[in-house]
């Protein structure tokens, strides 16, 4: 909700600016209107754009790699927790209980990361961590009499270390990545390019559609930036498919 309101301040804000110039421009002086003061305007601008657009450009890149990232980790979380379950099976009925206790951590980061009921994300759940802890120091406690067990102990504990590994990289990559200042700035470079646009643009119907389609065009860019840069929260997030396999996989 607050990423949605922040790209319609946005837009109202381009809106306005680009509105605000085209209004005012024939109010000015004449001095002010004339074609030097529009060639230095214009010249002033493209600088502008120019800056503008590789800004928009390294952000939208740098989101879609994190984004992709928290992706391509989220599915090997899934895959590892696949693994250990399935070593903890094979290893036999003395793994029952960390077999629980995994999957009742599974099932409870599930509901906190992607949670059904409109409350927010908790990636960085204390419970579901003490869970995981609990299900590291069963799996501690299994003392292996065969060959083929130990092969099997030393396996799911290496494989349970890497899903905790997993989890606290998945906890930074939530935080999101774009610096507030950074999007403070692109915002006003972009009011002032509207403005321009304002400023050098003939008053009809036209026009002022045109506008406004840009401006909601580029605030809808932007939102998807703010969207992206959180990866479980808000309409665009991570699937949580692969874990509700990994859950379903570990419940047969």
């Amino acid at each position: 909700m607050n990423e949605f309101l922040t790209g319609v301040a946005i837009c109202l804000c381009l809106t306005s600016a680009a509105l605000l110039c085209l209004w005012l421009h024939p109010r000015l002086p004449e001095t002010h209107r004339e074609e030097r003061t529009h060639g230095v305007v214009k010249i002033a601008v493209g600088m502008i754009v120019v800056m503008t657009s590789l800004v928009l450009g390294l952000l939208i890149s740098s989101v879609k790699t994190i984004y992709d990232g928290v992706d391509s980790n989220v599915h090997a979380f899934s895959t590892q927790l696949i693994l250990l379950d399935r070593a903890l099976k094979l290893y036999g009925p003395e793994t029952i209980e960390t077999r629980r206790l995994l999957s009742d951590y599974v099932e409870r980061a599930l509901d906190g990361t992607w949670p059904q009921n409109g409350q927010p994300a908790k990636v960085e759940d204390q419970g579901a961590g003490r869970l995981l802890d609990e299900t590291e120091q069963s799996l501690k406690r299994i003392e292996p009499t065969t060959p083929q067990q130990r092969e099997l102990w030393s396996a799911a504990l290496q494989r349970l270390q890497r899903i905790v590994e997993l989890r606290w990289t998945l906890i930074e990559q939530s935080g999101g990545t774009v610096s507030t200042p950074i999007l403070v700035m692109l915002v006003a470079w972009l009011t002032l390019i509207f403005a321009s646009f304002g400023y050098n643009a003939p008053r009809n119907a036209i026009v002022v559609i045109t506008l406004i389609l840009c401006t909601t065009s580029v605030a809808a860019a932007v939102f998807l930036i703010i969207e992206m840069d959180k990866p479980f929260t808000g309409a665009i997030k991570v699937s949580p498919e692969p874990i509700q396999r990994a859950l379903a996989f570990m419940r047969r």
